[in-house]
């Protein structure tokens, strides 16, 4: 205890009565010694800290300048966009009809010109050809349009 006691003295310059700060003194002075790199390393983190924010602030400034330009463009995208949907819209329409259109040509009896062309493959065009207007006679008489 006496040698902690003499220590803090010799740390703050001498006894009381040599005229030394004393105990409190050295309490003092290793109080300050041990602050010091603690307030050094603690400012250094914070600055590294508050440089990494002013580079991300950097980043998020470029990008919403970005973003806005990018907003700017929109109204006459969007104008393209609509375009090209009433184009393509018009040109289903027409797709469909040619579609059916040509439905028509192929298989002017619907299911029945069916019927005749997978007789025609199973038996072949003259036979296929004979049962087909057989059967549509049949169909024909019996439902008359």
């Amino acid at each position: 205890m006496a040698a902690t006691n003499a220590t803090l003295a010799w740390f703050g310059g001498g006894a009381l009565a040599a005229g030394g700060a004393g105990m409190a003194g050295g309490t003092a002075v290793l109080g300050v010694l041990f602050a010091i790199p603690l307030v050094y390393f603690a400012a250094k983190g914070s600055r590294k800290k508050a440089r990494e924010l002013e580079e991300a602030e950097t980043e998020v400034n470029e990008a919403i300048v970005r973003v806005r330009e990018q907003i700017d463009t929109f109204p006459a995208i969007l104008a393209a966009v609509q375009d090209k949907k009433r184009e393509t819209t018009k040109l289903c329409k027409t797709l469909i009809a040619d579609v059916v259109k040509y439905s028509i040509d192929i298989r002017p009896h619907g299911i029945l010109s069916a019927a005749k062309q997978k007789l025609r493959s199973l038996f072949g065009k003259g036979n296929a050809d004979l049962i087909a207007a057989y059967l549509y006679g049949i169909i024909r008489t019996s439902h008359p349009p």
